[in-house]
């Protein structure tokens, strides 16, 4: 959020097809980066800067001018009166946790939100690092919190497309919690060389782990 009442008036580029870009500081990581945007968002700018241009006619260095007490347009919009903003756009929708209490909800939660939605559908996590321009794997990692819906979907895929040692397709009830247990069990247990064994867990054999 901190970057964002940052932005400056026209933070959009167009790369060689026409499609949008933001380009942006990024105060926390101190590097300018680049994100693509989508046609609504590109369009909520292009309607913020008529706005800004029509309230100060001698122009803002900011796409987001802070509203009182700023008829040059010179500060940019304050992080804590988005925050307030938002405790009284909650307040109004009426959101409630599972208690019946209410919830506070700050900007930066937006953020986590997005990130594990996205490696929830399916965006590769080297994505979601580029796009959230982190210098390491590790600073993404705390998004990759995959649902059990999408681990099971993953799971039933991968499962569908296994083979014996004769070539046959091994089949297994997706519906079966039992069967994904035991295999989450079988693949920390039983890791070989070139895969995973798909014997029954609770059969001995003398290869579980084997390095060679």
């Amino acid at each position: 959020m901190g970057d964002l009442i940052r932005l400056p008036f026209n933070p959009l580029t167009y790369d060689a097809g026409g499609a949008p870009y933001l380009d942006f500081y990024m105060h926390k990581l101190k590097k300018e980066h680049r994100i693509p945007l989508d046609t609504v968002a590109e369009q909520a700018i292009r309607r913020q800067q008529p706005y800004v241009a029509d309230r100060w006619p001698s122009g803002s260095p900011w796409l987001f001018p802070g509203l009182f007490g700023n008829a040059s347009g010179t500060r940019h919009y304050a992080y804590a009166t988005v925050v307030r903003r938002i405790d009284v756009w909650v307040d109004q929708c009426k959101v409630l946790d599972e208690y019946g209490q209410p919830v506070r909800i700050t900007p930066h939660q937006f953020r986590h939100t997005l990130g594990t939605r996205m490696i929830n559908e399916g965006v590769a996590q080297h994505v979601v690092q580029r796009l959230y321009g982190h210098e390491s794997a590790e600073m993404t990692t705390v998004y990759a919190r995959l649902t059990d819906q999408t681990l099971r979907q993953a799971f039933d895929e991968w499962s569908s497309k296994r083979v014996n040692i004769h070539g046959h397709v091994v089949l297994y009830d997706p519906g079966d919690e039992a069967t994904w247990i035991k295999e989450r069990l079988a693949r920390a247990k039983q890791t070989l060389p070139d895969g995973y064994c798909g014997r029954p867990l609770q059969q001995a054999c003398p290869h579980p782990n084997a390095l060679a």
